[in-house]
């Protein structure tokens, strides 16, 4: 390793002996001057320093890097956006609130303005705001952000939450049905949306009883976002939907409480028929997910509204009609080559988890091997009769770990079920 390398290693170690906090900074500054002054990395191209950033972001990640005495969390965000833009403050974490943490991937931005202007490609890839902030505290961020040139240029995902904390005690202008948020805020957030003219996955969740009150400043602004090919969406979002023409993934937001089975909507339809429908609308749609507690009344309105569906994923808690009974719907799909199902236990295929299982209490190890054995077993015969009777499907997923893969023989009969336990990757999880 050369003598660069080792600065620049050292300049990200955490001391292995006690150092006062002043000679630990002293000694961090110390080497980042050698680093920018001399050192062989600031001699690599782009793309190589893209590739370190990337490989120090993902140690960050994977790394307790907790500094619990912190004050970012104290200061303002006004006065954190002016250090970000002079660099006298990473912004790694800008628009949470969170408490801030010391980690290689924020000081390796401050090192230089060379390797700052190259981190903020990451650091600004993903934005995320609110999930029970208050609305003030939204409001300042959404502030920020709009001063915020490298977030204009960077971002890429958008994720905002506007449901408060129920704890908080703010002036509020009541409903029939709940708190309205400030007259201010869905104006500021339309301002900031358009602001971003690369972003290409939104995540929009507003409380149930508040849509219709956004839904009216968006649509009488006239906007449209033709660079988003993913939408999230809350309950009651749909109207987004006819917003961004060129979508092709929708969802609905996976911590959304699921209703118990026969309920409607106000409309007197199954929940999520109205989803359904602004979906298909959609040109170029290919993979369409919804988390409910799928019934048969549900997928076949799925069925008159995209039958040249590609990719359906229908997780959720126990299914009120079991798998067997869809089937007969499923294999009309006659484009869909990629299927997600829930957990197996909720499919209604002659399994059930103990409930002693489930409360993780009383359960020896042995025990565990044989659950997870019959599990097994039971995904093994779903994912035939499943592949037997969907003869253009391609792959499974029953829950989101076990992954099946189908090969057949001429004849187009199943030959082998090829099996792979990782998580399936979801458009719904937190960025």
């Amino acid at each position: 390793m050369s003598s660069n390398q080792e600065k620049c290693q050292n300049l990200f170690a955490l001391p292995k002996y006690p150092l006062s906090r002043r000679l630990f900074r002293r000694r961090r500054r110390a080497l980042a001057k050698e680093v920018e002054d001399g050192s062989s990395l600031n001699r690599l191209n782009d793309d190589i320093l893209l590739e370190i950033c990337a490989m120090i972001k993902l140690l960050a990640e994977s790394t307790d890097w907790r500094d619990h005495r912190s004050t970012s969390r104290k200061t303002p965000l006004s006065r954190r956006l002016h250090d970000v833009t002079n660099g006298t403050e990473p912004p790694l974490s800008l628009f949470s609130t969170a408490k801030q943490t010391l980690d290689p991937f924020r000081a390796f931005s401050v090192t230089s303005r060379r390797m700052r202007y190259l981190c903020a490609r990451t650091m600004f890839k993903n934005i995320q705001i609110g999930k029970y902030w208050s609305w003030s505290e939204t409001l300042r961020a959404l502030d920020s952000i709009a001063l915020c040139e490298p977030v204009r240029e960077y971002a890429r995902s958008f994720r905002i939450d506007v449901r408060i904390n129920r704890h908080i005690k703010e002036p509020e202008d009541r409903t029939a049905r709940g708190p309205r948020p400030p007259s201010r805020l869905p104006r500021k957030l339309l301002e900031v949306l358009t602001g971003l003219p690369n972003l290409e996955k939104l995540t929009l969740i507003i409380p149930y009883y508040n849509p219709d009150y956004f839904r009216e400043i968006f649509e009488n602004a006239n906007v449209s976002f033709p660079n988003i090919r993913t939408l999230v969406l809350g309950q009651h979002m749909e109207w987004v939907i006819a917003l961004c023409p060129n979508v092709e993934t929708i969802t609905n937001h996976g911590d959304r409480c699921c209703l118990p089975f026969g309920v409607a909507d106000d409309h007197g339809l199954p929940q999520g028929t109205n989803l359904i429908y602004s979906a298909s609308r959609m040109p170029g749609l290919r993979h369409f997910e919804m988390v409910e507690r799928w019934t048969l009344a549900q997928l076949e309105i799925m069925y008159q509204a995209m039958p040249w569906i590609q990719s359906l994923a229908m997780p959720g808690d126990t299914y009120a009609d079991g798998i067997e009974t869809m089937l007969p719907t499923l294999s009309r799909f006659k484009n869909l080559t990629n299927l997600a199902l829930a957990y197996v236990s909720e499919l209604k295929v002659g399994f059930e988890i103990p409930f002693v299982c489930t409360m993780g209490e009383g359960f020896s190890e042995e025990e565990r091997q044989r659950l997870h054995e019959k599990i097994r077993q039971a995904e093994e015969r779903t994912a035939r009769m499943v592949f037997t009777r969907m003869h253009q499907l391609d792959q499974l997923w029953i829950g989101h770990r076990s992954e099946a893969k189908v090969t057949r023989t001429e004849s187009g009969k199943v030959d082998k079920i090829l099996w792979a336990y990782h998580l399936r990757p979801t458009v719904y999880g937190d960025q």
